[in-house]
């Protein structure tokens, strides 16, 4: 059995941290540079 969940953190109208800004702060944590993190995040879309 796998459980997956989702969360965000919001205040009225402003998403401040979701599923996309935590997979980009793996991704700067897995290459070291947030230029090749934001390349990578960009192919997953």
């Amino acid at each position: 059995m796998k459980i997956y969940l989702n969360f965000w953190i919001k205040k009225d109208t402003c998403n401040y941290l979701g599923r996309g800004k935590i997979q980009l702060l793996k991704y700067i944590h897995e290459t070291g540079s947030l230029s090749q993190a934001a390349k990578k995040n960009e192919n997953e879309l």
